[in-house]
């Protein structure tokens, strides 16, 4: 599967944050959801952008509008909260 046609893994940052780059550093190395998913990144405040519920600072990791980690996430502990959605997803007929 190309990497454009895995779901999203939208993570919400701020500007100047330190934990927001250390969520993206730390996501990049997470080999368990590389497959998985493509991360996107969004700036909170950017003139277009509009958050999903529950997203109120950044870093905020969001998979299918469900707020899956706040802060830096353990590769894991990720990976075991986006599985059970993508079982979903696949369930419903998801693309």
């Amino acid at each position: 599967m190309k990497v454009n046609d895995l779901p999203a893994l939208d993570v919400w940052v701020t500007e100047d944050c330190a934990s927001c780059a250390r969520t993206l550093v730390a996501l990049s190395a997470c080999d368990v959801i590389k497959d998985l998913v493509r991360v996107e990144v969004h700036l909170l405040g950017d003139p277009g952008e509009f958050p999903p519920r529950g997203v109120i600072g950044g870093p905020a990791i969001v998979f299918q509008g469900t707020v899956v980690a706040l802060g830096t996430p353990d590769c894991s502990q990720l990976a075991g909260r986006i599985m059970p959605l993508l079982g979903a997803r696949a369930e419903i007929g998801g693309d």
